[in-house]
């Protein structure tokens, strides 16, 4: 396929595609599209999280492997 043709395959429903596009409009709408509030918000919950036992794992952390 050249680079001037496109796929013109339908676009499939999905479900989880959809979900993410849902949650990610709620979260934009509820810090009234503020990315510097919603990276406070996470960067908080990131903190609640952490304290109650959840361990994130960090680029760091694959690369030691």
């Amino acid at each position: 396929m050249s680079n001037t043709e496109y796929d013109s395959r339908p676009l499939v429903e999905n479900e989880i595609l959809d979900e993410v596009h849902a949650v990610r409009e709620a979260l934009s709408a509820r810090f009234e599209y503020d990315v510097h509030k919603l990276g406070e918000y996470l960067r908080s919950r990131r903190k609640e999280l952490e304290e109650q036992g959840f361990r994130f794992v960090s680029k760091e952390d694959l690369e030691k492997r």
